[in-house]
């Protein structure tokens, strides 16, 4: 989710891979936060966007040794640089579940509590 929806080649409109990690259900409610959980709203107006810190913790719910859940605390800091420059600040919490979709198991995010902004 990092790397596609903060990361890549700029300046850019399409951050359609940005979701691509969250639920069917999270895709929809983060297509509506997309200024929150992506570059979408200025990445046309960027020359670049660099995570200057990148931490992520995670807390691992296991039941009789199997991981049934897991939260993901992320702090990112993010310099924009382009007709856009300045330093923003991302950080929270995702929350990922085990998931089957067509035969291929993954952690996929099914909810979020993030915060953004200029640092």
């Amino acid at each position: 989710w990092i790397d596609a929806a903060y990361g890549g080649d700029y300046p850019r409109l399409d951050f359609s891979a940005a979701f691509d990690a969250f639920t069917e259900e999270a895709q929809q409610r983060a297509r509506g936060d997309r200024a929150l959980l992506s570059n979408a709203v200025v990445g046309g107006e960027l020359d670049e966007s660099r995570a200057v810190r990148r931490q992520v913790r995670l807390d691992v719910l296991a039941v009789d040794g199997t991981a049934v859940g897991v939260t993901a605390r992320v702090d990112l800091l993010l310099e924009l640089s382009g007709a856009v420059t300045r330093r923003e600040r991302v950080w929270g919490s995702l929350l990922l579940t085990y998931e089957r979709t067509s035969g291929a198991a993954k952690w996929r995010v099914f909810g979020y509590d993030l915060r953004r902004r200029e640092a």
